[in-house]
């Protein structure tokens, strides 16, 4: 048997071997709504939190995510940006980058954390993003991991398009967004919109 991490991989492997099983990655039990610090709650409640979890990068969108963070910060002055990672992956990232997100109000970097207290910072969060770049095949066609993350920990996700994973697990749980991974404005606009209507966010959530 081939085993592959997704349906879409499955499907590309089929001319080599027949015998293929797609095995999803799940989520602990940990990520679920419940689990959430309260400590960690009262220190963000003044702020409008999205969140990122994983390698912070271009190749995840991180380009994307600062430039769209400027225009939201115009109309959403609590925003914060929380980045649940570290600098590494695909995607150079200058010096002069990594000094002004230090220096920002609207960014925190967590660093890398044991999994088992991931899902307290997702928490904490109203969206989740998933700004996958085309930096390689297999991040074209694969889902990625921090999408089930999200779904477990019920937030509503704003996701790249052109991604068949991402596009066909959000659009089935209608569970967020899906936008052109390389347009600022239109993430902007998905994410404001995101946060100022919250009845429409929470049953994405759901």
């Amino acid at each position: 048997y081939i085993i592959t991490a997704c349906n879409a991989q499955k499907i590309d492997r089929l001319r080599y071997n027949s015998k293929i099983k797609a095995l999803y990655y799940t989520p602990s039990q940990s990520f679920h709504p419940s689990n959430k610090n309260i400590n960690l709650m009262k220190k963000y409640k003044d702020n409008e939190v999205i969140v990122f979890e994983g390698q912070i990068c271009n190749g995840k969108g991180l380009d994307i995510m600062l430039k769209s963070l400027e225009l939201i910060k115009k109309k959403i002055t609590t925003i914060k940006l929380l980045l649940i990672g570290d600098f590494s992956g695909p995607g150079k990232i200058n010096n002069e980058v990594i000094k002004h997100i230090k220096r920002s109000n609207n960014i925190e970097v967590t660093g890398w954390m044991p999994q088992t207290k991931v899902p307290l910072y997702i928490n904490i969060g109203k969206v989740g993003i998933v700004l996958l770049q085309p930096w390689s095949y297999s991040y074209i066609i694969a889902p990625s991991n921090k999408l089930f993350d999200y779904m477990a920990c019920g937030k509503a996700i704003i996701g790249s398009k052109g991604f068949p994973e991402i596009e066909r697990f959000i659009k089935a749980a209608n569970c967020g967004l899906t936008i052109e991974h390389n347009n600022p404005e239109k993430v902007a606009n998905a994410i404001i919109f995101s946060l100022k209507n919250p009845q429409k966010r929470d049953e994405m959530g759901k």
